[in-house]
């Protein structure tokens, strides 16, 4: 996107509004591609791992053990069956869950990140054009004296 308004626009820097929605763009579509492995990391994360034995327990703490244990048989076992699973059990909206809230808090920090970037990028380039300047004309004074 970038290159593409240089190339339209014929400048050599962008304009401060479209360093922001260059990367407002740019984060909200990495979030979008990369929600599905996001999914899959939550799902791997908040999974319980633990067997828990209900022997020796009576009444209220015995059914609780026993429904972990219930929990615990179903657990994801890697990446690959996690996504699996999910595209099985609930298909591709199972997949993408929370893209709409990815995309926005993506897409703000990335505006943010780009802009500033660039900013101090053509800021800092504009000041070593300056010096350079500068020094070459010192240069010529000195031959010229």
């Amino acid at each position: 996107m970038k290159l593409a308004w240089l190339r339209d626009s014929e400048k050599e820097t962008l304009e401060p509004w479209q360093s922001v929605l260059s990367g407002a763009m740019a984060g909200a579509l990495s979030a979008a591609v990369t929600t599905p492995l996001d999914v899959v990391k939550t799902r791997l994360m908040t999974q319980a791992r633990q067997t828990v034995s209900s022997a020796g327990m009576l009444g209220l703490k015995a059914e609780a053990a026993a429904q972990t244990q219930v929990v615990a048989a179903f657990t994801y076992k890697g990446v690959a069956s996690t996504l699996q699973r999910v595209w099985v059990e609930e298909g591709a909206p199972g997949l993408m869950k929370g893209t709409a809230p990815r995309c926005f808090y993506s897409a703000c920090f990335s505006a943010l990140g780009f802009f500033t970037f660039e900013t101090t990028r053509v800021y800092l380039l504009m000041k070593h054009l300056e010096k350079k300047k500068i020094t070459r004309e010192e240069k010529l004074d000195v031959k010229l004296t």
